[in-house]
């Protein structure tokens, strides 16, 4: 009998990661937002589109969690990284009994989790996906998963969750040591964020230069607190491949509708975004080290800026980027776009 999944907080991530399980035949519950749950079940599926595919794949949803869940379900907690704390008191007594997977941005999450969730996973979504119109979850292609038993180790229940997500279309790998694939994670997180400041149509050393400043504040911060990151799963660039790609211009957007968390937090104007736990971990952990982390406050800055002005995602020009930077960036040490492009996107 193949495990069934509940998906708490079902919004992009949450909705692909069910959708295609719900295909490989697992029963799946997603638990999401009124308008999401009201389409999904007007259509009497939820339609997932890829690059390469589109398919529609039935399924229940709710706007709160069922009282009763299927046999020995695994809970998934797919909400936005300041949600997390909610989300668990919200799942209460199913929270104790069953494995939980808490599938967050940051490296906060499974700390919050911890103390109500005795069978706690961590675990890394490596692809970008989007719901801008209920009902309907895009992305490029099923990307990478990782999973591994909070705070470290591989057991049993955290080899099956990943053998169900292969099998499901994914890459899906377990990790011995979740907090440095987290820790990983979270430098790029670090990049998307400037990414969702600026308009482009093809590569833009201005971005990149920024990007891989934002890559060198997090790498002393991390020297200094001792912190390793590392894709011990063997998914995931390393730091270095990271900045070889920033050092050396960047990639150029896809043109195709996939946007990132912060982007479908601006365009749908909500009222905080996430990346208070991307860029603020870094600006924290220096403050605690010593080390300055300027670039990462104005990052911050300009993105919280654009939220409480309205502006939605991708306000300015490259032009208008640079003045934003000014000061705290030596833009003639932008890359001349010489070297080769990489491909167009990072998945985040």
């Amino acid at each position: 009998m193949q495990t069934p999944y509940v998906i708490f907080g079902a919004g992009a991530v949450g909705s692909a990661i069910g959708g295609y399980l719900a295909r490989a035949g697992h029963e799946v519950v997603l638990v999401a937002r009124e308008t999401h749950v009201a389409a999904v079940r007007e259509h009497g599926a939820l339609r997932v589109t890829t690059y390469e595919e589109a398919f529609s794949v039935p399924l229940k949803a709710w706007t709160t969690l069922p009282e009763r869940l299927p046999g020995e379900a695994v809970l998934c907690i797919t909400v936005q990284s300041p949600d997390v704390g909610a989300a668990v008191r919200a799942v209460g007594p199913h929270a104790r009994r069953r494995a939980v997977v808490t599938w967050q941005n940051g490296v906060r999450a499974e700390d919050t989790a911890a103390a109500r969730c005795p069978r706690l996973y961590g675990g890394i979504v490596r692809f970008t996906a989007t719901l801008l119109d209920p009902g309907e979850v895009r992305l490029r292609r099923p990307g990478h998963l990782i999973v591994g038993r909070h705070p470290s180790g591989v057991d049993a229940a955290a080899e099956r969750i990943v053998a169900d997500l292969n099998a499901a279309g994914f890459t899906a790998a377990v990790s011995p040591d979740i907090r440095t694939e987290k820790a990983l994670k979270l430098l790029v997180n670090l990049v998307s964020g400037p990414a969702v400041l600026v308009r482009r149509t093809g590569r833009c050393p201005e971005l990149a230069l920024v990007q891989s400043r934002l890559l060198d504040e997090a790498e002393a911060v991390y020297a200094a607190a001792g912190i390793r990151a590392e894709p011990l799963s063997g998914l995931g660039q390393t730091l270095e491949e990271m900045q070889a790609r920033f050092r050396s211009g960047g990639g150029a957007p896809d043109g195709r509708p996939v946007y990132n968390s912060t982007w479908q937090n601006l365009h749908h104007r909500r009222p905080r975004l996430e990346n208070a736990f991307y860029h603020g971990e870094i600006i924290a952990l220096g403050e605690r080290n010593g080390i300055p982390t300027p670039l990462n406050r104005r990052v911050l800055e300009e993105l919280e800026e654009v939220r409480e002005r309205g502006l939605g995602p991708e306000p300015y020009s490259p032009a208008q980027f640079r003045e934003r930077f000014d000061g705290l960036v030596d833009f003639a040490e932008a890359p001349d776009l010489e070297a080769p492009a990489p491909p167009p996107t990072l998945e985040i």
